[in-house]
């Protein structure tokens, strides 16, 4: 008799594969069946769920004249690895909040407005939305609002309640405002649903992907996964733009910073320079200095001519002084001596009168005696005219005193004057000198400010675009061929499954063999399994 042992080495025989076909090809119409069902699931799936496209774009990172890594090696450059360092710094900086914070205003990404159609829910983004809504608070709207357009008639629907739209006018509420810019000709009904921005921000950056194109190369590579094409153009290219703006304004910062600091100093040089002038001008006024030169030059042309003219006038002191002696010496009339030098008119006018009286009084002497009447008369008049000669000689003298006196005064006057000038002349060298330093550091600060505003203007950033965002038309997701391929492969392997589990559960006869099988005994001569008829089963 068969023991258990003995069924469990029949069923362990070898494996019949033509008998294996066989079995699972009986049931042919299940696995037929299983393959339309699971491409139907597939078809239905892929005519339900919205395309996601991959959008990309390309910059690179600019080299820096002044390298760190310039002085190392070759080999030390590799191992230290800036270049990767720059290209990680950039891609931080892309990806860093306060960027993704200001696409996400700029763009409005808190707001997601979706087209309802028949079979699916399509997201609309730019010139392809015909209506503005801008939220005045952060309120988030999940359930979201309603707009339908029907026969050209707007309608909008808000936290269960209706409202109808006038075109032409901005409808507002206390969260929000909206306005058409166009009214569509077809029935349309609009999706809009607000999220917080932090939500917002982390869907950004879940669909966000910045990396190098390589591990040495300066590329970096933007790519943005997203349903709508255009929102993920906008998204890089707003991206782009932010990160460009970003390196400009960081440079810029430091132009500006140069330029606040020179126009301070500009400030406070021309504060000094008229402070300069003003002392310069002043001290000028109280010293009576205006060209220390031509007035060293004048004043000791003017000392000449006070020692030529005091020498002038002792001589005239002198002439006077000896004319004076010759007639008080005198004892009897005699002649004078004329045209001495004396710059006295009146006294040489006297002089040549009484020259002229005792020349007359000589000549009437030789004929007569000094009783004549005559010559009486003559010498009365050359006494009165002696005492008139001594009277302006005593004047001419006075004169001469004091104007020699005023003389020496002027030239004590001027000698100090020119003494002080070395001394005022060292003080407004000292002046100037202030004063040529502030004006040469005022036109260079001056050219300084305009090479640091040129710097400003023409500022431009480390990163130059390669290729703005552009989008292969090609959806990433879902994959057609691979969804089907797998449907068809769900549809052979379901009831494939199902079969092979039946059967090795199965412990039912359903066959003659089976029960041939079941049946034999163990004897040691291998003795065949045959039918009632003589024929052998195995």
């Amino acid at each position: 008799m068969s023991t258990p042992e003995n069924f469990t080495d029949l069923k362990n025989d070898p494996l019949d594969i033509v008998k294996e076909i066989r079995y699972y090809t009986f049931f042919w119409p299940w696995f037929l069946a299983s393959i339309f069902l699971m491409s139907v699931l597939a078809f239905v799936y892929l005519r339900y769920t919205s395309n996601t496209y991959a959008s990309t774009a390309i910059i690179q990172v600019k080299d820096a004249k002044s390298d760190p890594s310039s002085f190392l090696t070759p080999s030390a450059g590799a191992m230290f690895n800036f270049n990767r360092v720059k290209i990680d710094n950039f891609i931080t900086q892309i990806t860093s909040k306060p960027n993704l914070k200001n696409i996400v205003k700029a763009l409005d990404l808190q707001t997601n407005i979706y087209s309802v159609g028949r079979v699916k829910t399509t997201l609309n983004f730019g010139q392809d939305i015909p209506f503005e809504i801008d939220f005045k608070t952060d309120t988030i709207i999940k359930d979201g609002i309603i707009l339908k357009v029907q026969d050209e008639k707007p309608t909008l629907e808000f936290g269960n309640k209706a409202y109808t739209l006038t075109i032409g006018q901005t409808f507002e509420l206390e969260d929000f405002r909206l306005n058409f810019n166009k009214i569509p000709e077809d029935d349309l009904e609009f999706l809009i649903k607000r999220s917080s921005e932090t939500t917002a921000m982390a869907g950004l950056a879940q669909s966000l992907i910045v990396s190098s194109s390589s591990e040495e190369g300066d590329n970096i590579e933007i790519f943005v996964h997203g349903a709508n094409i255009k929102r993920n153009e906008a998204i890089i290219n707003s991206l782009i733009e932010t990160a460009l703006a970003d390196q400009v304004n960081e440079k810029r910062q430091i132009y500006a910073l140069s330029i606040d600091f020179i126009n301070r100093r500009l400030a406070s040089i021309v504060n000094e320079i008229d402070s300069l002038s003003l002392k310069t001008t002043g001290f000028k006024s109280n010293n009576l200095i205006f060209s220390p030169e031509a007035q060293t030059t004048n004043a000791l042309s003017s000392l000449t001519d006070l020692e030529q003219e005091k020498f002038n006038l002792t001589t005239q002191l002198q002439l006077a002084r000896s004319l004076q002696q010759n007639l008080q010496s005198q004892s009897n009339f005699s002649l004078l001596p004329s045209n001495i030098g004396i710059n006295s008119g009146n006294v040489n006018e006297l002089v040549v009168a009484y020259n002229t009286l005792v020349l007359e009084r000589n000549g009437l002497l030789s004929g007569a005696t000094e009783r004549n009447p005559i010559i009486v008369q003559l010498s009365t008049q050359l006494t009165d005219l002696k005492k008139n000669i001594l009277s302006s000689i005593d004047n001419y003298l006075d004169n001469l005193e004091t104007s020699l006196t005023r003389y020496k005064e002027f030239k004590n006057t001027t000698s100090t004057q020119v003494a002080k000038i070395p001394k005022l002349e060292a003080t407004l060298l000292a002046f100037e000198r202030k004063f040529q330093i502030a004006e040469n550091l005022y036109l260079f600060l001056l050219q300084k400010r305009e090479e640091a505003s040129i710097s400003y203007e023409a500022t431009l950033p480390d990163t130059r675009v390669i290729n703005y965002a552009y989008t292969n038309p090609a959806p990433v997701a879902p994959k057609r061929s691979i969804i089907l391929l797998g449907a068809v492969l769900l549809g052979l392997l379901l009831p494939f499954g199902v079969l092979y589990i039946l059967k090795i559960t199965d412990s039912k006869i359903h066959t003659r063999e089976d029960l041939c099988l079941l049946y034999t005994s163990d004897a040691a001569d291998d003795t065949p399994c045959v039918d009632l008829g003589g024929r052998r089963i195995i």
